[in-house]
């Protein structure tokens, strides 16, 4: 694992903060930098709170330190070595990938927080993934939700500088309303930015319905998901 220094961000929107998610926190916090520290490296953890969540990302995308920012919601509960993991997965490739995401479902349902995106014709969302196969290792998708997002920082400069935009500020594209974290994805795709996600680590999203990490199989059965 590399990437010196990096920080873990923290939105804090109009959503609810749970305390299982403050202590889950917690949690991580001190496994990361514990491991880090081994290594001679370390993190910052910083926070926003605005009353639009979009806004609370911008502002956590423009003041990371470091290579890397991981963000979770305040409505997720985390294993503590979730951030460990996804650096792992990050720092496995040469170059490393430059966005990662834990696997997630919808609150209230057994949807997975992944979607596709139409084609050159009509580039709107076509819809929330409701099949894949959940393999055991990364694979690649159009977007993401940004509840369990580790992201290199120098992406968030090239949407900036090339794109033009905040990385994370709604979009319209032609006619389709898309919202902040997958206008992050957009804007990734627009720039040939791999989004990709592993499945091997898991958030739950508080009061998601009958999905835990321990309903893993049960959900991939209720999606119609296959695990190859």
């Amino acid at each position: 694992m590399s990437g010196a220094f990096g920080t873990i961000g923290i939105p804090a929107g109009i959503q609810m903060c749970y305390t299982r998610f403050a202590m889950d926190l917690a949690a991580l916090v001190g496994t990361t930098q514990a491991a880090l520290m081994r290594e001679g490296r370390h993190c910052a953890v910083i926070g926003a709170a605005t009353c639009f969540i979009s806004q609370a990302r911008n502002s956590l995308a423009e003041r990371a330190h470091g290579d890397w920012l991981f963000m979770s919601d305040t409505d997720h509960s985390f294993a503590p070595d979730t951030l460990l993991r996804l650096l792992e997965t990050m720092y496995a490739t040469t170059p490393p990938l430059p966005v990662v995401s834990g696997l997630y479902f919808s609150r209230g349902s057994h949807l997975p927080q992944l979607w596709m995106f139409g084609d050159e014709e009509d580039p709107g969302i076509i819809g929330q993934v409701e099949r894949f196969n959940a393999h055991d290792r990364p694979f690649e998708v159009d977007a993401v939700g940004a509840g369990c997002l580790l992201v290199q920082t120098a992406v968030f400069e090239r949407i900036r500088t090339e794109l033009g935009r905040e990385p994370f500020a709604p979009i319209s594209v032609r006619g389709h309303e898309i919202q902040d974290d997958i206008a992050f994805c957009y804007n990734c795709r627009e720039l040939e930015i791999p989004v990709v996600c592993d499945p091997r680590v898991l958030s739950l999203h508080l009061e998601t319905h009958g999905v835990t990490t321990d309903d893993w199989e049960r959900a991939l059965e209720q999606t119609g998901s296959d695990r190859a």
